[in-house]
């Protein structure tokens, strides 16, 4: 009702407006969006045909619908997700190493000597895949995988094929012939791995980590010695 009152105030001032005449009129800056040319439009057909008895309802609708998208917010810009970052250097990532070194070491520990060497291999392997993609931690992976290698090749070359493998979980182990020569180069690999990462310790941060990292492989050696 108030809005049937209203457009026939607004036509009483500004008369009604012929519809040749009302294209002239919808490029005034009166109206200023599509929705109020078509509320203009409605208003002047309701005038005009009174009885319609959905005229008034589609005014209100009309009225409505415009305010409220008058309403709704701009777009958002959507944020991008953030790169994964890696920090330098980590107590955590540095424990997660040397925990993978001892706790393999212990298992190791639990097989027959002729097992252990291939069991060495693996356990380094698994703890340089703890720092992988860090950049921080290059020098470490490097030298517990070049260990790792070197002890398989070791395996490889000086198996006892006589001896079965053994299976412990879902890790399965290589016998490798009881010789003293075989034992003496495994521990020159390990002294080698340890040397190799006290000496990259350039700065104070680096040789803190890389210090754990050396003592865990350097008490891997008693293993080969009994």
């Amino acid at each position: 009702m108030r809005i049937w009152v209203t457009t026939i105030s607004v036509i009483w001032i500004f008369g009604v407006p012929h519809a040749s005449a009302l294209p002239e009129f919808q490029n005034e800056s009166v109206v200023g969006s599509a929705s109020s040319q078509a509320w203009l439009s409605l208003a002047v057909s309701t005038f005009e045909n009174p009885s319609h008895p959905d005229a008034a309802a589609e005014v209100s609708a009309s009225a409505r619908s415009d305010q409220s998208a008058r309403l709704v917010p701009p777009d958002i810009v959507p944020i991008p997700p953030r790169e994964k970052v890696f920090l330098a250097f980590s107590q955590d990532s540095t424990s997660d190493v040397v925990l993978r070194l001892t706790q393999g070491a212990e298992e190791c520990a639990r097989l027959p000597w002729i097992y252990r060497i291939d069991c060495l291999a693996q356990v380094y392997k698994r703890a340089a895949g703890a720092v992988a993609g860090k950049p921080d931690y290059r020098g470490a992976r490097t030298a517990l995988l070049n260990a790792s290698r070197k002890l398989d090749a070791l395996v490889d070359e000086n198996r006892d094929r006589s001896e079965p493998r053994v299976k412990v979980g879902r890790r399965t182990y290589r016998p490798i012939a009881a010789r003293k020569s075989v034992g003496d180069a495994a521990l020159a690999i390990l002294r080698e791995t340890e040397t190799i990462l006290l000496r990259s310790s350039e700065s104070r941060n680096r040789r803190i980590h890389y210090q754990r990292i050396a003592q865990a492989v350097g008490s891997t050696k008693v293993l080969l010695r009994s």
